[in-house]
């Protein structure tokens, strides 16, 4: 059976046929990317069992994108944020810390990426405009490279990558202040944190563009190393001590 790779929800009201209510939403890039490496994608939503439960029957997780993270879990300014959703915050947090302490291997995407800094004590660039960063938001061209990241020689993610290479750009937060424990693996050339790995983990990694968007090379390797690397685990495993 191939690796279970959970995917977290995007919670959004949508219509039906019987009127507006809440969902449980996953755009199909992601579980596309996931099947394409040889996963097998089952969407974790935030609604759902405690964290342990989930854990136990999984062999990797990939965190989703979408609205910023509350503020008051690092210290930011409320009036930055945007479409934050605190249910969504806590469910995420309890999946993120039971993953580390399983040692299941972990790949967080845009937001997932900043909520894992946020979780093991960094903070963010509320909003990247203030620093002459917005060209970091750029929804109309979300399916190319407009802008290079460079990666840091002997990290995991330079195992997976070329050293420099394009990637899409769709968010107006980042990492600012890093976690204890965690390292900053790419940045973009004005120094925006690109890529973050948490130092004592086989395989927790955070990006901060959007690679299930983009088709090429390295990108679909970010995947693919993920569901390689839960091949060698086992969704029984314990928590560690």
């Amino acid at each position: 059976m191939p690796p279970v790779v959970g995917v977290t929800s995007i919670p959004r009201r949508a219509r039906n046929a019987m009127g507006e209510f809440p969902h449980e939403t996953v755009p199909e890039l992601y579980l596309d990317a996931v099947r394409r490496a040889g996963g097998l994608p089952v969407v974790i939503p935030v609604h759902g069992p405690p964290a342990p439960q989930v854990c136990a029957r999984l062999d990797a997780l990939v965190f989703t994108g979408g609205g910023d993270i509350d503020p008051l879990r690092y210290g930011g300014p409320a009036e930055a944020a945007q479409d934050v959703d605190r249910v969504r915050d806590a469910a995420e947090t309890a999946l993120i810390s039971e993953a580390l302490d399983r040692g299941l291997p972990l790949l967080a995407i845009c937001r997932g990426a900043e909520l894992l800094n946020v979780c093991l004590g960094g903070t963010l660039v509320p909003d990247l405009a203030t620093l002459g960063g917005a060209h970091h938001w750029n929804t109309e061209r979300w399916s190319e490279g407009v802008h290079p990241v460079e990666v840091a020689p002997g990290s995991r993610l330079a195992e997976i990558t070329e050293r420099v290479f394009m990637v899409n750009s769709i968010h107006h937060q980042a990492v600012d202040r890093l976690a204890p424990g965690v390292t900053a693996v790419a940045h973009s050339p004005d120094g925006v944190v690109e890529a973050i790995e948490v130092n004592d983990h086989p395989f927790a990694l955070g990006v901060q563009w959007h690679p299930e968007c983009l088709a090429e090379p390295p990108h679909p390797g970010l995947f693919q190393a993920l569901v390689t690397y839960a091949e060698r685990t086992s969704h029984a495993q314990p928590a560690r001590p």
